[in-house]
């Protein structure tokens, strides 16, 4: 995965994890989107190391399968960035505190 044309170690990280030789990490297909890679898996480019929640319709219809249970917690995330002029106002705070309740829902096994 590339982000900002730097190679992410996602894979590095998941194979070390999973007590895997980050060896396996030195071949394989660069994407710039997890999109790429979620949509390059099924079509059997490979293994494609990706957010869970972004494949679960995928998962359900088992257009892919989850090779192993290790899961890693990335240093990259989702924020939601507002204006300092508009952070107070009842309507973003409130969707604010939604997005807070619906993010912790899906944190839940």
């Amino acid at each position: 995965m590339l982000h900002n044309g730097a190679r992410l170690t996602l894979w590095p990280n998941w194979l070390d994890a999973a007590g895997l030789p980050l060896a396996f990490a030195e071949n394989g297909i660069e994407f710039s989107t997890l999109h790429q890679a979620i949509h390059a898996a099924p079509a059997g480019s490979g293994l494609a190391v990706v957010d869970r929640n972004m494949i679960a319709d995928e998962l359900h219809h088992g257009a892919l399968v989850l090779l192993s249970p290790v899961e890693l917690t990335g240093p990259y995330g989702y924020w939601l960035d507002i204006a300092p002029s508009f952070a107070s106002a009842d309507s973003v705070q409130a969707f604010a505190e939604w997005l807070r309740a619906e993010g912790a829902k899906g944190a839940q096994p």
